[in-house]
């Protein structure tokens, strides 16, 4: 197709003159729709003709929207060469704000501030509920507070207290740190050297010989089988607490004594009952005195039993313990033998004689008061009569022998302070 040049001239805007082009021919005018858009150069003349008198549109809408190849440029760029620097460098890096950042905080990373705000005053409850509370709801430490002081009255009473007013601890205190006089505690030696049933009148519920239990020979006895009483009935009332029974068979039975302060009526109880493992002397002492007129001794068991001592009557309380050093005699033992050998020199038999407890008792620091008062009765009496002695009752309540002394007692003084040292050699029967 030839390309057609085309003069077109306005005149009043009414009559529109086509000149040909004297080069080409002006042929049918739908030939112009065969142009190719690349042939029609538009900015020459085409500028100058009326909007209103060009029909081109009509023929222009024929073409096909494929003609116009830029936008077909445009969709053919790769995502690959749109640079990213295009869109980020309009954002400034401060446009990214930290609350968008925030938003997707997950709840545990949010700190406990931002959620406490968000409750209502009326989520704290407890303070409207108390308010509400009646008096009788009022738990004690609420009314306490409101006691004015003079509702703690003890310690201006106890100030206004004469000397009169206070008790014991007042009379305790003037007590003597070093006491020459009973009572002592129950680890000072006990010794049972008077015996006051002496007189008594002697009743058994079975056996014989009741009385021989009230004689210093204890190679005579009272003997009985099972279960039986004896009971001592004195001349008058006498103070007593201690009781003791020795030279005895009973180990394995039950031994408890009772006690009336008449003749008649019934017994009560003087001491918890014991149940001794061994034969070596019991004794029963209470830390107080009491008044006796009669005194009975059980005991319960089944067999035949034999009684050699029974004393009753007030313990001489030692002034001081033993320190260390003593042998208790009911674990010291001397024993004499008869040996039979023959004349090879082989044994041929041994046979034991005699056997006996022994033992010495030793105190030091005994004030002389104390000592002539107390300690020099007991040795006019164990001159001639068995005693019975227990070391320890604290902590060795079985430890009792009942023995003799052997010997002549002399003390010694000890210095400037008036003390005292003195030993008493024991044998006991074993």
């Amino acid at each position: 197709m030839s390309a057609v040049t085309i003069d077109v001239n306005v005149v009043d805007g009414s009559n529109t003159t086509i000149n040909a082009n004297p080069l080409l021919p002006i042929g049918d005018p739908n030939s112009i729709s065969a142009i190719a858009a690349g042939n029609v150069s538009s900015p020459v003349n085409v500028s100058a003709v009326s909007i209103g008198n060009v029909v081109a549109p009509i023929d222009i809408s024929s073409h096909a929207i494929t003609d116009v190849a830029i936008p077909i440029g445009i969709n053919g760029l790769s995502v690959g060469n749109v640079s990213t620097p295009i869109v980020i460098p309009d954002q400034a890096p401060i446009a990214v704000a930290t609350p968008i950042g925030i938003n997707g905080l997950s709840v545990g990373n949010v700190s406990t501030p931002i959620v406490i705000p968000d409750q209502a005053p009326i989520a704290v409850a407890t303070p409207i509920g108390i308010n509400g509370l009646s008096v009788g709801n009022v738990s004690t430490p609420i009314v306490i507070p409101d006691q004015a002081p003079i509702a703690v009255a003890t310690p201006i009473g106890i100030n206004g207290l004469s000397v009169g007013n206070v008790v014991a601890p007042v009379a305790i205190s003037a007590t003597n740190v070093d006491p020459e006089s009973p009572p002592f505690a129950l680890n000072h030696a006990r010794i049972l050297y008077d015996n006051l049933l002496g007189q008594s009148s002697v009743v058994v519920t079975g056996g014989t010989n009741g009385r021989y239990t009230l004689i210093p020979n204890t190679a005579q006895r009272y003997t009985f089988t099972n279960t039986q009483t004896i009971t001592f009935t004195l001349p008058a009332n006498v103070n007593i607490d201690t009781f003791c029974v020795g030279a005895h068979n009973l180990s394995g039975q039950t031994l408890a004594v009772n006690y009336s302060g008449a003749t008649t009526g019934g017994f009560t109880s003087f001491d918890s009952s014991q149940s001794p493992t061994t034969n070596n002397a019991i004794m029963f002492h209470r830390a107080s005195e009491l008044s006796v007129r009669r005194i009975q001794l059980a005991v319960t068991g089944t067999g035949t039993f034999y009684i050699g001592s029974i004393y009753a009557g007030v313990a001489l309380q030692m002034m001081r313990p033993f320190y260390g050093g003593h042998s208790p005699a009911v674990l010291s033992k001397r024993t004499d033998f008869y040996s039979s050998d023959s004349e090879s020199g082989n044994f041929i038999g041994v046979q034991v004689r005699r056997r006996a407890l022994e033992s010495n008792a030793d105190w030091k620091n005994l004030a002389d008061t104390w000592y002539r008062a107390y300690f020099v009765p007991f040795l006019n009496t164990a001159e001639t009569l068995p005693f019975y002695f227990a070391w320890n009752l604290l902590e060795h309540p079985t430890d009792v022998a009942y023995c003799k002394n052997v010997t002549d007692i002399s003390p010694t003084y000890q210095g400037s302070r008036d003390l005292m040292s003195v030993g008493i050699p024991l044998i006991g029967i074993a």
